[in-house]
């Protein structure tokens, strides 16, 4: 378990800034800002990950902000719209939270949410397991064995990517990606 506070609550060692920017690297290595287009993509362009078809509100002028507005726009994007209503600040710890954010943008935060709640009850938790970050999954968020939940996410994950790929062959060049997020989130756990 991480450290704990006087009252015995554990306490946080997470930097939010810090899971979305292991995010941004994970989907623009070079930062560079370029917008894409690639084939196959079913989110139609993208910029520093953001989709075109994005589950939250994107300006129409971000798509050709000068590159160091652009990443600001992300940056503030991705804390409002994962970052906050995921609860990252409640994780264990720094390598959670990071693959909470890079999950959440790959597969979707109602998904992440349950993943992060089946990968809880794994842990031992006794939650509901219904696709919201509330009180009860943050608290046992914060209550959980950093290890052991980043490798019960990383299972579960996997496994999803499996699936997916399964289920439409033209995702395995997506899938390759995914993996290894997944891996080097594992290596750092």
């Amino acid at each position: 378990m991480g450290s704990r506070t006087p009252d015995g609550r554990v306490a946080s060692a997470v930097n939010v800034a810090a899971a979305v920017r292991a995010m941004l690297w994970e989907e623009d290595p070079r930062l560079s800002g370029d917008v894409e287009d690639v084939a196959g993509d079913a989110g139609g362009k993208t910029r520093f990950g953001i989709s075109q078809l994005a589950p939250a509100p994107v300006d129409p002028a971000y798509w050709s902000m000068p590159r160091e507005q652009a990443l600001a726009y992300a940056i503030d994007w991705y804390t409002r719209f994962f970052c906050d209503v995921l609860q990252v600040e409640h994780m264990p710890g720094q390598v959670v939270a990071n693959e909470v954010v890079s999950f959440a943008v790959n597969q979707g935060r109602e998904y992440v949410a349950r993943l992060l709640q089946e990968s809880l009850r794994d842990c031992g938790a006794q939650i509901e397991v219904d696709g919201v970050i509330g009180n009860e999954t943050a608290a046992a968020a914060k209550q959980a064995d950093p290890k052991r939940l980043a490798v019960a996410i990383l299972v579960r994950a996997s496994f999803r990517y499996g699936f997916i790929e399964g289920q439409n062959p033209r995702l395995e060049k997506f899938e390759l990606g995914w993996i290894r997020r997944a891996e080097d989130a594992a290596r750092e756990a």
